[in-house]
């Protein structure tokens, strides 16, 4: 695999947000993408999900049942949980956001996207996050997939159970 990461975009949470979006960070210049996710933090007292869509060539999110995940949690306190779903309307345990918690516990995350642009394929997506929900330690792997062969320009993040208080998602194309 190549080594080298060109800076694309990046957003920072200052305030508040219940979502956010990073537009037009994929394009015919890379097949493969970094998202680099750090400090991510949340508004509720109980841990909660974060959710992850993509965009398609128009810039609408996809919110058709056309995701499949599968994910492994490590937790400090319990045994390791398998979690697999598909057709969903969101990515909801990929990129490490199966849990975000309030500060001062956070999650931080390394995701890849392959062949966002490409709309003769599936987009695809391999991620591994730690981070302490409550109060507890949390190991994560996933990989995901949107079934439809479509262009995919960008990506949403949102936290449909509270607001994301901290963090910092970084887009990188690999060369």
């Amino acid at each position: 695999m190549a080594t080298n990461l060109e800076f694309i975009d990046s957003f920072e949470v200052t305030s508040a947000v219940s979502s956010f979006t990073l537009d037009n960070v994929f394009s015919d210049k890379y097949d493969v993408y970094c998202l680099s996710a750090q400090g991510w933090s949340g508004s509720n007292a109980t841990a909660q999900l974060g959710y992850f869509r993509y965009l398609d060539s128009t810039g609408t999110v996809i919110t058709a049942a056309e995701y499949d995940v599968a994910s492994l949690v490590f937790r400090t306190n319990l045994s390791f949980v398998e979690i697999r779903s598909t057709s969903n309307t969101v990515i909801n345990y990929a990129l490490g956001f199966y849990k975000v918690d309030v500060a001062p516990e956070q999650t931080s995350a390394i995701s890849y996207i392959y062949n966002p642009y490409d709309s003769s394929s599936y987009t695809f997506g391999i991620s591994q996050a730690t981070g302490m929900n409550d109060g507890f330690g949390r190991g994560y792997k996933a990989i995901s997939i949107h079934k439809s062969a479509e262009t995919v320009r960008g990506f949403e993040m949102s936290n449909p159970s509270g607001n994301f208080t901290s963090g910092k998602m970084t887009v990188f194309g690999v060369k």
